[in-house]
């Protein structure tokens, strides 16, 4: 009887471990490790897009959109970057995107800046440039061609999730170099639907202006987007809503195309403005020109 019972309890405790084994494997059957894409640049200059498969001191393995497995030395690769799978075209190469997406007219968006990148615009109404200093961080300055205002800026964004962006930053500066007392302040927080291509961004802060000890705020909002029509053109859409304490708000809208080069290291921007002010829309009778170059 005793042989049978120990006989008994020797089964019962090979069933039990053979079942947490079989769950074991199972549950780890059932992960799937989910592969991320890169992109490996050669010190040629030359471009893998796919999938690591293997990877040691000697060479890299690379998986490629179109399934072909390729071999690469280590000593030619000069980077390896992660990118999203959104930024991949059909043929398997990334899409060329608009490097001054960040902007529109009047407002920026939760687009990043690359670290490394920098652009300049020029317009009617004067220059402005903008460095990408680290990751999702950008500086920047704005003035006309008189120097009044001359306007510091910075932006940091943070990607939540695929296409959906969103940043806070600031403009401080001075209305006059002739009268640095004179400021202007905007901290401003912006959410952006879309990527560089086709985006629609809603942005508000406050605005404060004035002389130290005397100062007046104000809300303000901007409604704005993009879409690329074709490979050289991109509608773009910009608003800038000021919201006063009294009844007579004030806001811009400027409809433009822009134009891109071949290799994007430049775009040319023209549109129309209006005017709302006193619950009037008043257009305005010269075109809005502004020019986009890549430092």
């Amino acid at each position: 009887m005793k042989n049978t019972l120990k006989h008994l309890l020797i089964v019962c405790i090979l069933l039990i471990a053979s079942e947490g084994l079989n769950g074991q494997a199972n549950s780890q059957s059932d992960t799937i490790i989910e592969k991320e894409l890169v992109v490996i640049k050669k010190h040629d200059g030359t471009e893998f897009i796919g999938y690591i498969i293997q990877e040691d001191a000697r060479e890299v393995l690379i998986e490629l959109i179109n399934g072909r497995n390729i071999y690469i030395p280590a000593h030619q690769i000069k980077s390896i970057e992660k990118v999203k799978k959104g930024e991949i075209n059909t043929s398997g190469d990334r899409k060329e995107t608009e490097v001054f997406a960040t902007r529109y007219d009047l407002t920026t968006n939760a687009l990043p800046i690359e670290k490394g990148e920098s652009y300049y615009t020029l317009s009617l109404l004067g220059p402005e440039v903008h460095f990408g200093v680290a990751k999702n961080l950008g500086l920047g300055v704005i003035t006309s061609w008189i120097g009044a205002p001359i306007l510091g800026t910075i932006k940091y964004t943070v990607n939540i999730e695929e296409n959906i962006n969103i940043g806070v930053g600031g403009i401080v500066g001075t209305v006059s170099w002739a009268n640095p007392d004179n400021i202007i302040a905007l901290p401003f927080g912006v959410l952006t639907f879309g990527d560089k291509t086709k985006n629609l961004n809603f942005s508000g802060g406050y605005g404060i202006f004035g002389e130290r000890g005397n100062y007046t705020s104000t809300p303000l909002a901007s409604v704005a987007g993009m879409i690329k029509i074709n490979k050289t053109a991109t509608f773009v859409f910009d608003s800038f809503l000021v919201y006063p304490n009294d009844d007579d708000n004030f806001g811009i809208f400027t409809p433009a195309i822009r134009l891109h080069r071949k290799n994007n290291a430049s775009s040319f921007q023209f549109g129309f403005s209006a005017i709302r002010f006193d619950n009037e829309m008043i257009p305005v009778p010269f075109p809005n020109l502004k020019w986009f170059f890549k430092l």
